[in-house]
């Protein structure tokens, strides 16, 4: 029986564009959606400016729920911070990884990149 060669990513010398930036790369530098590294730290670090915006924004509905509704008193003033602190840091990570699914969902192109066969600039949309 005639063994056949599987079609997708199982040899160095096979190339796909990035789908993001358009470089083509060999398909075992890309990860399972056709991104390639540099794309994806970019985005990564994007997401995280996003999480820390979207991690204060959750800090400061946990202060105002303390001070408006729970209002504490001096007793355990640096437990209260504590709890907004740990606020911050969990709502920038959960931020941080929730806007990097979506901008990988989304599958935006990178500014100026353009697939192959299209005018340079085409992508810019």
């Amino acid at each position: 029986m005639e063994r056949r060669k599987p079609t997708w990513g199982t040899s160095p010398d096979d190339t796909a564009p990035c789908l993001r930036c358009g470089a083509v790369k060999d398909t075992l530098e890309l990860d399972r959606l056709l991104w390639c590294e540099e794309c994806r730290r970019e985005v990564r670090e994007r997401a995280a400016w996003w999480g820390w915006g979207e991690g204060l924004v959750f800090a400061a509905l946990v202060a105002a729920y303390i001070v408006f509704l729970v209002r504490p008193t001096d007793l355990v003033t640096a437990g209260w911070v504590g709890t907004v602190v740990a606020a911050l840091w969990i709502g920038g990570r959960l931020g941080r990884e929730v806007t990097y699914g979506i901008m990988r969902y989304a599958q935006t192109r990178a500014p100026g990149a353009a697939t192959p066969g299209t005018p340079s600039g085409a992508g810019d949309r």
